[in-house]
């Protein structure tokens, strides 16, 4: 089933989650599959009947839950109570339930889409590297790392290897390769820290470009392929370490395990406090994740250098300043801002980044329209 959503309106003019209620749901480790379906139409699963949606709709959802729980795509387990009408058939973990709806829910709660991002990102980057993918500024680091070679040397061979299709390129979960330039109708520039590479490929391109090179990288496990049926992009490693070598490709925010969930939906701030305090932003890795409505010769490689070099007129959209070393933060940025510095720039329009935060960052379109060039 697809994610777009269907003609007509949202299903039964869906409740708003209170506070409360979010931190509720988001808080509980499994769900059962009516409650997931439920979520999926985006109403609170208290509130869901079978009045709440079209026959056809609803039955397309039920179904497709049922199936991903035999099959394996969500994380569930059969209880031995419920029915197939009112649900509690099956115990689903809520992650994975959450990953699952981010591809299947067409209405699914952008506040509950974000809440686990972190883990299914992880959870995604440790099967495609089980796969043998890894992204271009994975596979410099770990040429550079094992085989001492210049990291951004290797980089740069990489991208433009890809640039004239002497290297294969995917796109996170795809097996379809990418292209690049004008009239695609893909991506206008490489995206090192987004856009994935095989190893046998990588292999490929190391036996004629580089022989001198003694190092291939490994086959992966065969009894550990790539989960592609849902992948919701990301910017975490698979085990959660940062290295600054490699990029700002993590972005990691510290709660204890007992804190409350954060499930407001509140404008990203940045503390003035010494206490340490849940700082909202995205990692450079999913800010370069879309294609940006840049003009001139300001282009997507210009601002993925600004992102690892900051320059001065960049700094106000950067809400937390990455540390050096593994096991610690990458820099975390607003996308609002973002947007409002290169409007400042004049390097892209005001109304193509609003329509670009609306689509990508709905979570900042708010704060965006506030700032007077985007009223």
């Amino acid at each position: 089933m697809s994610k777009q959503k269907p003609d007509g309106p949202a299903p039964a003019e869906a409740p708003i989650f209170p506070v409360e209620l979010r931190q509720q749901i988001a808080s509980r480790k499994h769900w059962n599959e009516r409650e997931l379906e439920a979520l999926c139409f985006g109403i609170p699963p208290a509130a869901y009947s079978d009045m709440s949606v079209a026959d056809s709709e609803r039955e397309a959802v039920r179904k497709a839950i049922r199936e991903a729980c035999n099959n394996g795509k969500l994380h569930a387990e059969k209880t031995g109570n419920g029915n197939a009408v009112y649900g509690g058939q099956w115990r689903i973990e809520r992650v994975s339930a959450i990953r699952w709806a981010i591809g299947n829910g067409a209405y699914f709660p952008e506040w509950l889409a974000r809440h686990d991002l972190k883990e299914i990102y992880a959870r995604q980057d440790a099967e495609r590297r089980a796969a043998g993918r890894y992204t271009l500024a994975e596979a410099a680091a770990w040429l550079a790392q094992h085989a001492g070679e210049r990291e951004q040397v290797i980089l740069g061979k990489l991208e433009r290897a890809a640039k004239e299709h002497k290297l294969k390129t995917y796109g996170p979960g795809e097996n379809a390769t990418r292209e690049y330039g004008e009239g695609t109708g893909q991506s206008r520039g490489v995206k090192t820290y987004y856009e994935e590479v095989c190893w046998d490929d990588l292999n490929a391109w190391l036996d004629t470009n580089e022989p001198r090179i003694n190092l291939r990288f490994p086959d992966p496990a065969p009894e550990k392929p790539l989960d592609i049926g849902v992948y919701a992009g990301g910017n975490t490693w698979a085990d959660r370490e940062y290295d600054e070598r490699i990029g700002e490709a993590m972005h990691q925010t510290t709660q204890k395990d007992n804190a409350p969930a954060d499930t407001t939906q509140g404008e990203p701030h940045v503390s003035k406090s010494t206490e340490v305090e849940k700082v909202r932003g995205i990692g450079k890795r999913e800010i370069l994740a879309i294609d940006w409505p840049l003009s001139g010769s300001f282009d997507s490689n210009s601002l993925e250098s600004a992102l690892g070099d900051v320059p001065q007129w960049l700094m106000h959209a950067r809400v937390a300043k990455g540390a050096r070393g593994k096991g610690r933060g990458s820099a975390l940025w607003n996308p609002a801002m973002i947007a409002v510095c290169l409007a400042d720039k004049g390097y892209a329009r005001p109304q193509a980044l609003k329509r670009i935060i609306a689509a990508h960052f709905p979570e900042w379109a708010n704060e965006l329209e506030q700032k007077q060039e985007f009223k």
